[in-house]
């Protein structure tokens, strides 16, 4: 055995392996050796161990040594190498391995494949770096004859190019870490303290990984296509800027956590604070879990065996995108807001859907801002198969911001049957398929499809299939079992409504309804009325009653007739029977009453007035005593000059022969004995003019004979002829109580007198024909007038 004790190797140099000492076999021992400042054109910036050499170092110092190939310091290939209290400081390698390479024989010694075994223990580690191509920023480790073990070791300050800040062990090798310290080291990829790829077999046993830093994913450690075991060790303060994993990062490998602590670990552009985790195999902890109760949710979905997140493992300050613990890519699209029983959806109208991107604890993937999300119809079976009874419109193509989506989805069902009851007052829409809907895209990080489940879309039916204001519109008229028709919510315009979707002009093809003459339709099912109780009936307004004074329309003839249902005011001179009844209409205010548009009342106190149901009017039935019934005008006149009336419905009685009444007598008491003065005048006017002007005429005769004009009693006045006569004889005649007092009134009668007076009141001049005096007419009720004058001149002689 060669020994090197308390020696030194300061600028060595070589053009291939070991810049400073090659050993090829053997067995050597070096105890406080300082090797400085040595180069390498190959591997081992200082020592190069081959051969199936083996070489013990104790107590010595490696600094400031450089190799162009593998292991900046050291490199064994088919050898033993145990390093024990010595120290590595700014040792750099291009390829890898800034202080150590344990590898496999390739292009020197001997061609047999040798093991290679490597052990550092009470060593440390210091600023070394692997600025190359190569990973392990002090110590790379690779191929499956290469079983490495550290034991009271440190590691501080190195760096990576790639993965393994300060360790990377590859290529099925073996590493095993107890009791070490690894703190500041940083990672331009993966593992900002130690990484493991490509089939390796890694385990740390009660160590600490403090304030460490990578680019990429697993602030501390990164396990990728390896199995990696960490028992009772600590993470506090690491970081990853990567996918994920402030502590640790996993890929498609086993990792047994027992025992780990962590606080103050962060993925500031990721998910898990500690731990993230992606592939086909979640990672074993052996520790008691205990469930989250915050955004680490205890529900597990989609893999039914990934243990629930603990927070044993997980303590204080630990911060990510999502999952301040614990987080994974193993994603999925979760699916809320879908219709429901309580919340329907209504076709061809938009219902809004959110997809989020979960991992497998069902935490929001908030890092996804990429990724494009897809929608389809799908069958209940299969994903795939879209169903070509149902499209899918509006926003139906979204990328993800933060991990979520929002869809703004109109489904278009087909129906195969939509009916209307109009006994029962309802209607069903039959659906020819249960439309279902799938989500689905690319994940930007993985370039993996993600999707959902395929998931029913529960939609409105009955007189609910469409929002109040809306009508099912189908594409081309009704739906039938041999004629499939798309069908969807279609808002009423203005003036139009619906209050049920499925009813329309025609039955069972549903439209929106003209807007009644009595309403305002400001479209939807807003509906403003005029006037009037409206109440919904049959998926329709109707007008069932009208306020006092209104007709109430809604028939025409014996038809219902929507449209026009209004209900129409009477006028000032109308009156109404009933106006909650469309068989009553506005009726015009007889002679004999006074009407308010609204009610009738007779004009004479004591009138009767009974309802004819046949022809919706009043008919007068009665009149007091003093008054007689004119059916034609309906009217009570007053009873006229010499006749007496009883009332009720009976015509007047003429007073026995030689008597006279006055207006109004109510029984034959009042016909007495009395003398008439008789008059005769002729005036150039017609007939009909005449009737209009016997007021003046009255006034003028009691002028003339200084008598009330009601004591002038017009008795005819040219009963046969035309009216087109431009000539009218009027004969006329007043009472006198006696013989002297007739003569009187002959007395002061004559033309002169008679024209004074006409022409004061704007009569024509009139002629006079004769006066003479006589005894009590017995022919005083044959009047010349018409019924309606005769009226007018009744009144007229009232005394």
């Amino acid at each position: 055995m060669s020994q090197i004790l308390i020696s030194k190797f300061v600028k060595c140099s070589s053009m291939r392996g070991g810049g400073a000492i090659v050993i090829n076999g053997g067995t050597s021992e070096f105890k406080k050796v300082l090797v400085q400042e040595c180069i390498s054109g190959g591997d081992g910036g200082g020592i190069m161990l081959y051969g199936g050499a083996v070489l013990n170092i104790t107590d010595s110092v490696f600094v400031e040594l450089f190799g162009a190939g593998y292991g900046g310091a050291l490199t064994v290939v088919g050898g033993r190498l145990r390093v024990s209290g010595s120290n590595f400081a700014s040792c750099t390698s291009s390829r890898g391995g800034g202080a150590v390479f344990a590898g496999q024989f390739e292009c020197y010694g001997p061609s047999d494949v040798l093991m290679t075994d490597l052990q550092l223990e009470n060593s440390s580690f210091n600023v070394c770096r692997s600025t190359g191509s190569g990973s392990g920023g002090a110590i790379l480790i690779t191929s499956e004859h290469v079983v490495a073990t550290v034991n009271d070791s440190s590691f501080g300050g190195c760096s990576s190019s790639k993965s393994g800040g300060a360790v990377s062990v590859e290529n099925e090798a073996q590493l095993f870490v107890h009791h070490s310290r690894f703190f500041n080291n940083t990672s331009q990829e993966r593992g900002g303290a130690a990484s493991a790829e490509t089939l390796a077999t890694v385990e740390f046993l009660a160590s600490t990984f403090y304030n460490n830093r990578a680019q990429g994913s697993g602030g501390a450690i990164s396990s990728v296509d390896s199995a990696t075991t960490m028992n009772s060790s600590s993470f506090i303060n690491n970081t990853a800027h990567g996918i994920g994993g402030g502590a640790v990062y996993t890929k498609n490998g086993q990792l047994i956590i027992n025992h780990l602590a962590a606080k103050n670990n962060s993925a500031p552009s990721g998910g898990g604070g500690v731990l993230f985790w992606e592939g086909n195999q979640a990672p074993i902890l052996v520790t008691d879990p205990v469930n989250s109760t915050g955004e680490d949710a205890d529900k597990i979905i989609i893999i039914e065996d990934i243990p629930p997140i603990s927070h044993l493992m997980c303590g204080e300050h630990n911060l990510a995108v999502y999952g301040s613990c614990m987080a994974s890519s193993g994603k999925t699209l979760h699916v809320s807001g879908m219709p429901t029983v309580d919340a329907p959806a209504f076709p061809g109208l938009i219902f809004p859907v959110f997809v989020v991107k979960k991992d497998w604890y069902n935490q929001t993937i908030a890092t996804d801002s990429s990724s494009v999300i897809l929608t389809q119809t799908a069958s209940q079976s299969s994903r795939q198969a879209i169903d070509s009874l149902v499209s899918v419109a509006g926003k139906s193509i979204c990328q993800l911001l933060r991990g979520e989506a929002e869809f703004s989805l109109i489904l278009k069902p087909t129906y195969s049957a939509v009916t209307w009851n109009q006994l029962s007052g309802s209607g069903l829409a039959v659906l020819a398929n249960q439309p279902f809907i799938y989500f689905y895209g690319t994940d930007m990080e993985t370039v993996l499809l993600i999707e959902s489940k395929t998931l029913p879309i529960i939609l409105a039916n009955g007189s609910n299939v469409c929002p109040s204001g809306y009508v099912l519109a189908l594409d081309t008229g009704k739906a039938t079992d041999s004629v499939l028709q798309v069908g969807v919510c279609t808002e009423c315009l203005f003036g139009t409504y619906s209050v049920d979707p499925l009813v329309g002009i025609s039955l069972n093809n549903p439209s929106c309804l003209n807007c009644p003459a009595g309403g305002v339709c400001n479209g939807g099912s807003n509906v403003v009325f005029r006037l009037g109780l409206w109440i919904i009936s049959s998926g329709i307004y109707k007008l069932v009653s009208c306020p006092p004074g209104h007709q109430l329309i809604n028939f025409i003839g014996n038809s219902f007739a929507h449209d026009i249902q209004q209900c129409l005011a009477c006028q000032s001179d109308q009156y109404i029977i009933n106006s909650n009844d469309s068989m009553f209409t506005c009726r015009t205010c007889p002679s004999g009453a006074i009407c308010d548009g609204s009610k009738l009342k007779g004009r004479v106190a004591g009138s009767v007035w009974a309802i004819d149901t046949i022809s919706g009017s009043y008919i007068l039935q009665g009149c007091p005593a003093g008054y007689e019934l004119l059916a034609s005008t309906q009217d009570c006149a007053l009873c006229s000059p010499g006749f007496f009336c009883i009332g009720g419905s009976l015509a007047g009685t003429q007073c026995p022969e030689g008597t006279f009444a006055q207006a109004g007598a109510n029984s034959s008491a009042f016909c007495t004995q009395v003398v008439f003065v008789t008059l005769v005048v002729s005036f150039p006017m017609t007939r009909d003019d005449f009737i209009y002007r016997q007021r003046s005429f009255q006034e003028a005769i009691a002028a003339a004979t200084q008598i009330p004009a009601d004591k002038v009693w017009i008795q005819n006045f040219n009963r046969r002829a035309a009216n087109s006569s431009s000539v009218v004889t009027v004969t006329s005649k007043l009472p006198a109580a006696d013989t002297g007092e007739a003569l009187g009134f002959q007395t002061s009668l004559s033309s002169a007198s008679l024209k004074v007076q006409f022409s004061a009141r704007g009569l024509p001049d009139g002629e006079l024909k004769s006066v003479s005096v006589s005894g009590a007419s017995g022919n005083q009720g044959n009047s010349d007038l018409p019924m309606s004058v005769t009226i007018g001149i009744c009144i007229a002689a009232i005394f």
